[in-house]
Formats: C-alpha cells, sequence, structure tokens
C-alpha cells in the first residue's frame, strides 16, 4: 500500500513539474505556460511555442505574434515576421531567429558591427548593423534586460535609436598592452558595457570607429553591439584579431532580448473593450512597464493554463494540490499507524509486557512507577546517540551521557547484545532498581521500550567510576585514608541494603571498582544491576550460570554455580584490597606473571608482610591500627569457603565505627 501510494505521489509531482515553468538559465526571464492553441504546431526544432505566439497567423493572436518555422535547418529554426517599413532604408534588414520565449520576453540571434584596421596596408574592414521591430508591433528591445557593448582600444560606438530621438555614446579604452584583461568590462581594459537611455526602442543603428587607427599595433578590431546583460564574457587582447572567431563566439552566447506585450493599452482601458480584451477566464491583468503601453495576462494563484487562450486557466493546480495533500495524509496516517504498531511490538519484544505486570504490584505497594521515554527523547538528549557522548562501556552495555530538555543530566544505557535471551536480563535490572531507594545506589530514572535495544534512563554521576580514581594519581589525589574509610562503608551499606532492606534479597554479582560511581561529593554509588538477582524470601541461594568479572569473582560460586549473598562479600573484599594496594584485581609484577590480588593479598597476611604491599599513600599516612582492623574485615571476605566469611551487614557495623572514630 505504501508503495503504491509512494508511486502516485511521484507521478503527480512528476506531472506537476512538467507542466509548471523552467527557469532559463543565465536569465532572469520567466518561462510561459507550455499551452498552444488546439490543432496548431507547439514546437519548431527546440523552441516550444506559446499562445499568443503560432505557427502560422491562424495559430497566433495576430500577425505580430506570428512565426515562420524553417525546416531547412536541422534542428528546424523559429522566425519572426520580417519587418515590413523603416525610417532608416540602409539598415541592414534580419528576420529574427527566435532562441526562447518566456511570459514576459523573447530572445533573438544577435548581431555584432565590428571594424578592423590593417596598419600594414592601411585597408579597413568593417561590417555595420542595425536592427528593428515593427513600429507599430507590441515589441520593443529591452532597455532593462540589454547593454550596449563596445570592445577595442581607443574606439568609441555611436547608437542611434528610432527617429534618431536616442543616441548612446559609448567608448573603451587601453593606455598599454597589459591594460587588457580578460573578464569583465571595466572600460579602461579594452571592453566597455553601458545602458541604454531610453527605454523605447524598436529599431537602432550602430556605428564605430577610432580617431587614430594607426595609434594602436596590438588592437586590429574594434566591435559593438547589444545585447542580455551578463551573459558576454570578455576573453582579452585574442579578441582583437580575428573577427570571425569573435563575431560567432558572440552570436551564439549573447542573445538579444525583446519585450513583448497584448496591445496598448492599459488593464483598465481594455477590459471596457471585451471583444479585444485578451485575458480569459481566471486570469488577472497586469499593466505592462516595457516603455510602449501594453499588458499581460497571468493565471489567478492556484490555477494551471495559458491566460490568452479560451477558455481560460483552470484548477488542475488545486486539483493536484488536493490530490497530492489527500494522499499525503493517507500516507502519513498510514506511516503513523505503522510507527504505531512497529513500537508496541518493540515495547512487547522487550519485555514490556512483562515489566507492566511485574511493576503492577509495586504500585500497588506505593513506590512510584519509573518514567517512559520515548525515542525521540532520548535522541535530542544524546544528538542521536554520537559517539562523543559515550560515557562509558560496561559488561551489559554503553552507557551515554544526555542533557533533557530541562537541562538535566541523565545516563542512558544502551544493551550491546539484543537477544531475546537479554530481555529477561534487562526487565530483571529494571525490576530490581526500581524497588531501590537508597544514597549510595545510584537512581533510575526510567527506560525506553519502543526501540530494537532495550534502554535504561539513570541519573548522572559526574566524576565517572572509582576504578579511575584509584589507580590513576591525578584523579586519585583526594582518596586518602578519612575517604578511603568512607567510600567503603558507604559501599557496604549499600550492599548491607540490598541483601538485607529491600523488598526481596539483592545479589549484584558484579561489584568491582568500576562498578561504583562517584557523585558530585564524591559519595560512592553502586552501579550496574544488568547481573543481579533476587533471591526469594525463603532462600539463601540461586542456581545460575555463572557471571561476573575476572579477579572480582567468587569462587566458590565458581564452581558450584551457587549465588548466595556471600558472593558479593568475596568482591567487595577485592574491592577493599584494591584500594589498600592500589593494584588492580589481576595485576603483573616487574618480571613475573599475572597475580590474582585476594590470593596474593591473603598470603602477604599470612606471612604478616601486609605493610609491604600496601600503597605508600596508605601506609605512610594511616594510623597501622587502622588499617590492620580494615585489612583483617578484606581478609575474612576473602575466604575460599562463603559461609566463613562475614555477612555486609556485619561489615557495615564495623566500617561505621571504624568511620565514627576518624569523624571524631
Amino acid at each position: 500500500m505504501l508503495t503504491i501510494l509512494f508511486y502516485l505521489i511521484a507521478s503527480l509531482l512528476s506531472a506537476v513539474a512538467v507542466a509548471a515553468p523552467a527557469p532559463n538559465q543565465g536569465t532572469n526571464m520567466v518561462t510561459a505556460t507550455i499551452t498552444t492553441k488546439p490543432g496548431c504546431p507547439s514546437r519548431c526544432g527546440n523552441l516550444t511555442i506559446p499562445y499568443p505566439f503560432g505557427i502560422g497567423p491562424a495559430c497566433s493572436l495576430n500577425p505580430f505574434y506570428s512565426l515562420t518555422c524553417n525546416t531547412s535547418f536541422d534542428p528546424h529554426k523559429a522566425f519572426l515576421t520580417n519587418p515590413t517599413s523603416s525610417n532608416y532604408s540602409e539598415i541592414p534588414r534580419t528576420i529574427h531567429e527566435l532562441i526562447d520565449i518566456s511570459e514576459t520576453q523573447f530572445r533573438v540571434r544577435n548581431m555584432v558591427l565590428y571594424n578592423c584596421h590593417n596598419p600594414i596596408n592601411g585597408i579597413n574592414r568593417s561590417e555595420e548593423h542595425g536592427m528593428s521591430l515593427p513600429s507599430d508591433s507590441p515589441f520593443v528591445f529591452s532597455a532593462t534586460a540589454n547593454k550596449i557593448v563596445v570592445i577595442g582600444c581607443g574606439y568609441y560606438s555611436k547608437f542611434v535609436g528610432q527617429g534618431q530621438k536616442s543616441i548612446n555614446l559609448c567608448s573603451s579604452y587601453c593606455n598599454r598592452k597589459e591594460d587588457v584583461i580578460a573578464g569583465h568590462c571595466s572600460g579602461s581594459n579594452g571592453c566597455k558595457e553601458d545602458v541604454i537611455i531610453n527605454n523605447v526602442v524598436r529599431e537602432y543603428f550602430f556605428f564605430v570607429s577610432r580617431p587614430r587607427p594607426d595609434s594602436i599595433s596590438y588592437d586590429r578590431c574594434g566591435y559593438t553591439f547589444m545585447g542580455e546583460s551578463n551573459t558576454f564574457k570578455f576573453g582579452g587582447i585574442s579578441d582583437f584579431d580575428d573577427p570571425n572567431v569573435f563575431v560567432e563566439r558572440t552570436l551564439q552566447s549573447v542573445p538579444l532580448v525583446v519585450d513583448w506585450v497584448i496591445g496598448n493599452q492599459t488593464c483598465k482601458e481594455a477590459r471596457k473593450h471585451e471583444a479585444s480584451y485578451g485575458c480569459q477566464q481566471n486570469a488577472t491583468c497586469v499593466d505592462a512597464n516595457s516603455g510602449i503601453g501594453g499588458y499581460r495576462c497571468r493565471c489567478r494563484n492556484g490555477f494551471e493554463g495559458n491566460p490568452y487562450l479560451p477558455p481560460g486557466c483552470s484548477g488542475f493546480g488545486i486539483s493536484i494540490f488536493c490530490i497530492v495533500m489527500g494522499v499525503s495524509w493517507i500516507y502519513l496516517m498510514i506511516r503513523k499507524h505503522r510507527s504505531i504498531q512497529k513500537r508496541e511490538k518493540l515495547f512487547s519484544k522487550n519485555g514490556g509486557l512483562l515489566l507492566k505486570r511485574q511493576l503492577s504490584s509495586i504500585c500497588e505497594g506505593g513506590t512510584e512507577p519509573v518514567r517512559i521515554f520515548t525515542e525521540k527523547d532520548l535522541k535530542m538528549a544524546t544528538n542521536n546517540f554520537r559517539d562523543d557522548c559515550i560515557a562509558g562501556r560496561g559488561g551489559h552495555g554503553i552507557v551515554y551521557k544526555g542533557i533533557l530538555e530541562d537541562n538535566s543530566f541523565i545516563a542512558i544505557k544502551k544493551s550491546v547484545i539484543v537477544e531475546e535471551s537479554q530481555v529477561e536480563q534487562f526487565i530483571n535490572e529494571l525490576v530490581i532498581l526500581s524497588q531501590i531507594n537508597h544514597r549510595n545506589v545510584v537512581k533510575l530514572l526510567g527506560c525506553c521500550l519502543e526501540v530494537e535495544v532495550p534502554l535504561l534512563i539513570y541519573e548522572f554521576i559526574p566524576n565517572g567510576a572509582l576504578f579511575n580514581h584509584i589507580h590513576n594519581g591525578v584523579h586519585g589525589s583526594w582518596l586518602d585514608w578519612p575517604n578511603c574509610v568512607r567510600v567503603v562503608s558507604e559501599i557496604a551499606n549499600a550492599l548491607e541494603y540490598l541483601h538485607c532492606s529491600a523488598f526481596s534479597p539483592i545479589i549484584h554479582r558484579d561489584i568491582k571498582s568500576a562498578n561504583i560511581l562517584l557523585d558530585q561529593n564524591y559519595t560512592a554509588k553502586v552501579s550496574d544491576f544488568g547481573g543481579s538477582r533476587v533471591i526469594p524470601v525463603d532462600q539463601t541461594k540461586c542456581n545460575t550460570a555463572v557471571q561476573g568479572t575476572l579477579g572480582y569473582l567468587d569462587p566458590e560460586y565458581l564452581f558450584t554455580s551457587e549465588l548466595t549473598e556471600k558472593s558479593d562479600v568475596y568482591s567487595f573484599g577485592v574491592l577493599v584490597a584494591e584500594m589498600l594496594t592500589r593494584k588492580k584485581a589481576v595485576f603483573a609484577l616487574k618480571g613475573s606473571e599475572f597475580h590474582n590480588l585476594a590470593t596474593y593479598f591473603v598470603e602477604s597476611m599470612k606471612k604478616d608482610q601486609l605493610l609491604s604491599i600496601l600503597s605508600p599513600q596508605v601506609s605512610k599516612k594511616a594510623p597501622i591500627e587502622e588499617v590492620m582492623f580494615l585489612a583483617e574485615i578484606v581478609n575474612q571476605c576473602l575466604s575460599l569457603r562463603g559461609e566463613d566469611r562475614p555477612t555486609m551487614k556485619d561489615i557495615a557495623v564495623h566500617l561505621d565505627r571504624l568511620s565514627n572514630v576518624l569523624r571524631h
């Protein structure tokens, strides 16, 4: 259906484009509506002939608009009727070859006058010309679209208009050969353009001469002509050499513009004579400003056709517009319906129905529901998910930084994998986070499910991951002993809340420094719940596929696939050891293989070598008894057997005591 509508619209638009006027190259003329009198030829060669013009008297408005199509040329050429009379019998008469016809003007092939002098034998070679239109015709050489041009050094041109009433004197000069520069006609470079002083010119004659023909050796020829403005390109000194080349080039590139009108009356006067009034139905009359009076006709807005040809202009344009608008509206409605269907399908595919069912019970319990974002909202917030908006990459997706319309910052988590097997994990994270409200856990703001890749929207945490502050000396300068204990205590409180205080026990399953974010006050916030699991209240463990990060992964969980709260305790122990030693969970000593930080830390405790592995920032500035107190907690957390590890509640209590000691 959409394909059919598309082709229908395209066809209608093509039809309108064919019927619409096409702009001429290099001119400000507007092409006339392409409509010929019925039964008459519409073309002569490459020229389209609109009424009131026509080939032969029967096809034109009157004899003035009658054209002759000369079929001896290939392609055929159209000519105006030969001028009938003139006051200047010496002017060579020409039958004007038409190049194109517009709504207000037509262009004809030009003529060029030249005068060449041979300094060797003193022989002059010249060709003079004039051009004329019938004195009572509705045509006039355009005084606004044409200019007089004279070429040569020391030449002047005399332009004599109809009845010798208008005379233009135009001259060009150049003092040196180097002054003759191709391009724009400045007057001092051997080329000059001038305007026509009289705007009513139906007949003109040119004279061109040079007072001292032997004065300049490099300038053999001078030229003059009248032609369309901005079409002549001066070729420089090469234009002085061969008149045949110059004249032919100019005739092909510089036409002569003629204004045409209907009659010699104004619109007001013409309307009084209904029989001779030229404007047909649904056409408006416009007074011409060509200098010879007369008027022109134009179709009213929304109408198409030839305003001079009965029955006049029709509402085809409006019909086409209405059809196109109607079809476009139907297309947009279908497209909108398809878009809604697609979003609903994606919402269901991404677990939206499952999410609604799970959140319904939460809403009844008083928890505020998460906000549903649209794809449009998030594209605007991230500049269409541009790469420079990426804030980080995690094990469960890419995180983008975005700005909402209220100028608040958000973090958008975009999953890497879109398989249906990942949907349950995504919904799991969403349901878990919707139940969590703790100052040390990243707050979930909402989600977007109407996209191919499901999205979660969090509060934006500006200072990034704890990992970067631990292992980057510049970023971690604030991480002294009191702040180290504070951050560890905040993480412990968050995990204790997840294990004990939430609606159901939640095991994070991927506690590591990269998943601990720091806000503007460097307060720790646990993030990335993509691998988290909810443990039923009446159970203490669950069997699940092993998931986590190497170095932080609980060895007991790794071998048994039994996930318990103590798995988070082990990962927490590795994270604290990382802060004490400033070594990564898997690291390499100089000249040795990779080491597991947990094993390295426990063995150092057994050998009473703890101080040798601590970071100088800890060992040199922290009270040894406080360091040993925290190290002993870490040692217990890293026990191979889960039952030998303390609970997060016990750990949080001990760390709160240590924090209180530091505060006092």
